[in-house]
């Protein structure tokens, strides 16, 4: 015997509801995949378009200077766009925009962005462990010295006045540590007693005639001295390049870098010396520059340190400086040790001894001191731009001229010297302490006219990328929801 079931209608309409509510969890759990992998796809074709956007950097400033720079923005954003098209390419989403947001640019932040890359191709090329604190010590006394040189230089423009001679000699001790203990290190605590002991020889004694002969090399020296420190230097025929830049149409960084200082958590003191070997292992100097080579200047680290339109105008604020430093170093050498002090003083008295007054002896003494240690820094500039060495500071070995050879004229160093010390490249490294962020600017300068000189015309690092974000609108499918997606590209982190 069959039996018949019945089913409850309301059994079917409960599965009805479960399949449904399960058939919309189902649907939603493949939309928010769906929506995830694309989302997932546009963000790694968003990347991949904007690492191909910076890839499009300048294959010339790179091998030639290390550094990343993305010349047109305008070419970049369509490369951008094509390359996200094309990894987007049957994709439900739809592109609706592009746009570069967040530029920063090679100039900004007192030319940060070329300052990091700089220090990061150094790192890169194995230099930083050498280096962190090099010359330190070297840098600190060669500031000093050409505080002392400058000074210097004033005692050795006149003989006659001695009260400002006792002051500027003052000053020197003051600058070179003195603190009237009498140390050898001091020059101003000898002063008083000096003078002092200059009086009492003087006081009483019988009027001396006036060595013409002693007046003559005097004069003759000094006159010398006072040429054309290039010509003095290098010689009548000495090699000097008469390149200079043509501002024509073109204007250097310097006034837009200086609108902002130099920040970042990478500038700090290790970093500024990695920049400054960069500056040096890059650009060209006078000992190292080529004839043909190109460029708009031939002496390329002179121009960063000076800041001139010619190589001319560069070599000469370059060698002044060197000058300065040097003769301070061989004029505190000179009044710190005896013997050679003792020469100056006699002299002095030849000169001026006749006057019978002890303080127009002792400012013609500190004048003979100046003329001999500026005579001795040419010698050192000789070696130097000769491409020998020179010790920060002089022994007896490596002091080149008598006081007998300077009143005669001879100042070429000693056949002998110049193997041990600072090279030129060693000096230029201390004068290029100080004032990154100008250093950054005239180095981009050079970059810019050595494109220009190969035919880019209008390229200026002002208008380089340095990073910037990319930000993508697109329409996902099953609504048509937007999507905004934002990628940030630097070329150093």
């Amino acid at each position: 015997m069959k039996t018949k079931r019945r089913l409850s209608a309301s059994v079917t309409v409960f599965g009805a509801m479960i399949f449904l509510v399960v058939f919309s969890l189902f649907m939603t759990l493949i939309k928010s995949a769906y929506h995830s992998a694309t989302k997932a796809r546009i963000d790694s074709a968003l990347a991949l378009a904007t690492e191909s956007a910076f890839a499009g950097y300048s294959n010339e400033v790179f091998n030639r200077y290390g550094i990343f720079v993305l010349k047109d923005s305008s070419s970049a954003l369509a490369r951008t766009k094509e390359v996200l098209t094309a990894n987007m390419a049957g994709s439900k989403a739809g592109l609706q925009g592009v746009c570069f947001t967040d530029e920063t640019l090679m100039t900004d932040n007192g030319g940060e962005p070329f300052y990091r890359q700089a220090v990061d191709y150094m790192k890169s090329e194995g230099v930083a462990g050498y280096v962190s604190d090099l010359l330190s010590d070297e840098s600190r006394q060669a500031e000093n010295a050409g505080r002392v040189g400058d000074l210097a230089e004033q005692i050795g423009k006149t003989t006659d006045t001695s009260s400002s001679s006792e002051k500027i000699v003052e000053d020197i001790g003051k600058i070179m540590g003195d603190t009237g203990s009498g140390d050898a290190s001091g020059v101003s605590s000898t002063v008083k007693r000096d003078l002092n002991n200059a009086a009492g020889r003087e006081a009483g004694g019988e009027a001396k005639e006036r060595d013409a002969k002693a007046e003559k090399s005097f004069s003759d020296a000094k006159n010398l001295l006072g040429t054309d420190l290039t010509r003095l230097v290098l010689g009548t025929n000495g090699r000097v390049s008469g390149k200079s830049m043509n501002t024509s149409g073109w204007e250097s960084n310097e006034r837009l870098v200086k609108r902002e200082s130099l920040s970042g958590t990478s500038v700090h003191t290790a970093n500024d010396v990695l920049f400054r070997e960069y500056l040096l292992m890059t650009f060209d100097n006078y000992t190292e520059s080529s004839e043909g080579s190109g460029s708009k200047l031939d002496y390329g680290v002179e121009y960063i340190i000076a800041g001139k339109l010619t190589d001319r105008a560069n070599l000469e604020g370059v060698m002044r400086r060197l000058f300065l430093i040097r003769e301070g170093m061989n004029f505190t050498y000179i009044v710190t040790h005896g013997d050679l002090k003792q020469q100056a003083a006699v002299f002095a008295a030849a000169l001026f001894g006749w006057t019978l007054n002890p303080l127009i002896i002792k400012a013609a003494e500190y004048g003979v001191m100046a003329l001999w240690a500026a005579a001795e820094s040419v010698a050192d500039l000789r070696n130097l731009y000769g491409g020998k060495k020179v010790p920060l500071v002089k022994d007896r070995d490596s002091w080149n001229l008598s006081l007998e050879g300077v009143l005669k004229g001879r100042l070429n160093p000693n056949d002998s010297g110049g193997s041990k010390g600072f090279s030129y490249k060693d000096y230029l490294r201390i004068l290029l302490l100080g004032d990154t962020s100008g250093r950054c600017a005239r180095a981009m300068d050079l970059i810019e006219m050595r494109m220009i000189s190969l035919g880019d015309t209008d390229f200026r690092m002002r208008n380089c990328i340095f990073s910037m974000g990319i930000r993508g609108d697109f329409q996902m499918p099953f609504g048509g929801q937007h999507y905004v997606r934002e990628y940030d590209y630097a070329y150093s982190k």
